[in-house]
């Protein structure tokens, strides 16, 4: 490949990659959070999930999104959040399908 063609490929995903990069650093910050505070939590993709266990029984939806709003706030950006309270996802691990129920 031309090596100015290279550099023009590199040049057109590079914002792209960078955004990706910083919400994947944000989103490392917001889990970590939420495990000091020993919530128990996973992400998919660009969402937070909380599990429905004993543990959590006491976490609030409040609670989380104040965690995440401070979070990006250090991050001087300023995103909307679509709660979902009471959602169940069950995960079939033998054919790596997620189902979820509301």
């Amino acid at each position: 490949m031309d090596a100015r063609k290279n550099h023009k490929e590199k040049k057109k995903t590079h914002l792209s990659n960078t955004m990706m990069s910083l919400e994947s650093d944000i989103f490392h910050v917001i889990l970590k959070r939420l495990y000091a505070k020993k919530i128990i939590c996973l992400n998919i993709h660009d969402a937070i999930v909380i599990l429905d266990i004993e543990k959590n029984k006491n976490v609030t939806c409040e609670e989380v999104e104040l965690i995440m709003k401070e979070t990006f706030r250090e991050y001087n950006l300023v995103p909307t959040f679509d709660i979902e309270p009471k959602t169940a996802i069950a995960v079939d691990m033998s054919s790596s399908n997620v189902i979820i129920t509301p």
